[in-house]
C-alpha cells in the first residue's frame, strides 16, 4: 500500500504473477515511446480516499485478485 511502481515494474509483476515470461517484457524510456496521446511520466495513484470509503480489501494483494480473475477466463 502507498508503494509506487513504474510501468515496467508493473508489467513484471502481472507476468510474475500469472507465470508468464518476463524476458519479453523490455524496458523503454517514455521519450522514446510513439504515444498517440500525451502520457505523463508520474501517472501514479493516490489512492487513500479510496481505500477509506470500500469494503473490499484488494490493495493487499492485488496481483492475486488479477491472478484469480484471469485464471477464471481460462
Amino acid at each position: 500500500v502507498g508503494e509506487r511502481m513504474s510501468r515496467y515494474e508493473f508489467a513484471i509483476k502481472i507476468a510474475e504473477v500469472l507465470g508468464l515470461n518476463k524476458s519479453l517484457i523490455q524496458k523503454a524510456e517514455m521519450k522514446d515511446m510513439k504515444w498517440i496521446a500525451k502520457r505523463p511520466r508520474d501517472s501514479s495513484l493516490n489512492s487513500e480516499n479510496t481505500r477509506k470509503l470500500l469494503t473490499t480489501d484488494f490493495y493487499h494483494n492485488p496481483f492475486e485478485i488479477l491472478k484469480e480473475e484471469y485464471l477464471k477466463g481460462e
